[in-house]
C-alpha cells in the first residue's frame, strides 16, 4: 500500500508515526486498525514501515523502521538470512572500555561488535557515509537523547 493510500484508509496523520515515544496511544491505535484491516485487494499485513524517528535523513536518504506484527497463532512469512551475536561496549572519557572500577562512563558514544557473521554486511548504497561491517571489528555507535 502507498503512502497515499495508507493515509486515505487509515485516516492517521503523518505525526502518528514519527512521534511514537510522545503520543504512543495514538500510534497505539493506529496499529491496531492496520492488524485488524482485511481487504481483497491487499494481503494482511504483517507490518509497518515509518520514518524513522532517531536516525536524521541525510542528503536526501530518509531511514526507516519497520515494526513487524506476529499475530496469535500465526507466523511472519519469510526466512532468516542470517544471525550474529551483537556485543555492545560502552567506554570511559578516554575511550577505553569500561570496568567495575570506572567512574565515569561516556553513555552516548559506546561501540558496537559483530560475531557470527557468514560474510562482511555490504554499505548500504543509499545512506550516504555507509560502510561495510566485518566481523570482529569495533564500530562507533552514538546514541541520542530525546
Amino acid at each position: 500500500m502507498t503512502t497515499r493510500s495508507a493515509y486515505a484508509t487509515f485516516q492517521h496523520a503523518p505525526i502518528e508515526l514519527l512521534n511514537p515515544g510522545h503520543a504512543y496511544d495514538t500510534t497505539q491505535a493506529l496499529a491496531d486498525r492496520v492488524r485488524a484491516y482485511t481487504s481483497a485487494h491487499h494481503p494482511r499485513a504483517e507490518g509497518i514501515k515509518s520514518p524513522s524517528v532517531r536516525t536524521p535523513p541525510a542528503a536526501g536518504y530518509q531511514p526507516s523502521q519497520y515494526a513487524l506484527f506476529v499475530m496469535r497463532g500465526l507466523r511472519l512469512n519469510g526466512q532468516i538470512a542470517w544471525g550474529a551475536k551483537l556485543t555492545l561496549e560502552f567506554l570511559d572519557g578516554a575511550g577505553n572500555p569500561v570496568a567495575p572500577t570506572t567512574r565515569l562512563v561516556d553513555w552516548t558514544h559506546p561501540r558496537f561488535q559483530l560475531q557470527g557473521l557468514p560474510a562482511p554486511i555490504s554499505a548500504f548504497a543509499p545512506r550516504p557515509g555507509s560502510q561495510p561491517y566485518h566481523q570482529g571489528q569495533w564500530y562507533p555507535a552514538e546514541i541520542r537523547a530525546l
